[in-house]
């Protein structure tokens, strides 16, 4: 059996599986399976996998119907893999050489870490670097330090308060970034929600951490790929996913938190509502955006979302105005 199972769900990215696939392939760590999910992909994208799968017998090709949410093919990947520990990579990203070997490492010397992620760079279309790293740019480890007990070589484990500061402040779990021991998966069902379309990874996330030793490593050991197709480009589909999976957390860790960390992580619920309001006002759907301010204001009470709300009930024409003169 390998030691490490990579799934990878791909849809319609015949431009990056290539160098996705080829990520994997230049891995030092040589002891792993490939899981490649093809989602219904109407491009070149199958045809690209097929070719180098025949190369490689570590590479297993799976050909499904659109499913149009990436936790499904996650899924279909997760079911069919046979490794002790598992990885994710998007058929838009990519991994660091070094990525597998330097988790397995941290995984076999510390037997009770069940999930250990890393910082991830930042690319373009054309794969160049940009300016900041995932975390780099949310100053993840400052912010999370006094949750997190200092090892080694850029390595942290989680502290009593992990669970709850990454459910209140920052995940900072990236899919492309994290290794999970398959023994956490056989305690119960931990697969990805099959009824989110964005933010399913996070609801994952949320529910290994919880009662579960996490570590991070401070290197940025996968790039994920900044383009105008990705499915996070939307930023409605990115709140709706987002609120979905916080609220469903909010439920699960509140025996676990504070009064007042309860209080603060309601509020950021609330913000996300009152910027969904905001997404659906910009595009004209105004029962939806009123019902997103409703929402927040019952989460977070500001009186910026009543002024908000307000602009809900004026006559369309003033709406229509109003927007094509904010977006000058």
């Amino acid at each position: 059996m390998p030691r490490i199972s990579v799934i990878i769900p791909a849809y319609n990215c015949e431009k990056f599986i290539l160098p996705c696939m080829h990520s994997l392939l230049a891995q030092t760590e040589q002891d792993w399976e490939a899981i490649i999910v093809d989602d219904g992909s109407t491009d070149r994208t199958l045809e690209i996998a097929t070719r180098i799968a025949a190369e490689d017998s570590r590479l297993r090709l799976i050909s499904q119907p659109h499913s149009g949410k990436p936790g499904i093919a996650r899924n279909t990947g997760l079911r069919q893999a046979k490794g002790e520990f598992l990885c994710f990579l998007d058929g838009d990203d990519c991994y660091d050489e070094r990525k597998l070997a330097r988790q397995l490492a941290v995984m076999d010397t510390y037997p009770s870490v069940a999930c250990i992620f890393h910082d991830v760079r930042l690319i373009d279309a054309e794969g160049c670097k940009l300016a900041a790293t995932y975390l780099g740019e949310v100053a993840f480890l400052e912010k999370a330090r006094a949750n997190l007990v200092a090892e080694n070589d850029h390595l942290y484990l989680s502290g009593p308060g992990f669970y709850g500061f990454i459910s209140v402040e920052i995940n900072g779990m990236h899919t492309s970034a994290v290794m999970i021991r398959r023994s956490a998966f056989d305690e119960g069902e931990l697969y990805f929600p099959e009824d989110i379309e964005i933010g399913e990874d996070i609801d994952l996330w949320f529910r290994i951490a919880k009662g579960r030793q996490v570590a991070f490593i401070d290197e940025a050991l996968s790039s994920y790929r900044q383009h105008e197709a990705s499915i996070t480009r939307n930023h409605e589909r990115v709140l709706l996913g987002q609120i979905a999976a916080h609220t469903r957390n909010l439920e699960r860790a509140s025996l676990h938190l504070s009064k007042e960390q309860v209080g603060r992580y309601r509020s950021r619920i609330g913000r996300l509502h009152r910027h969904l309001g905001y997404a659906y006002f910009s595009v004209g759907k105004l029962a939806e955006s009123r019902l997103a301010y409703r929402q927040s204001a019952s989460l977070d009470f500001h009186w910026a979302t009543l002024y908000n709300l307000t602009k809900t009930y004026f006559p369309q024409w003033l709406v229509t105005a109003y927007r094509r003169n904010t977006s000058l």
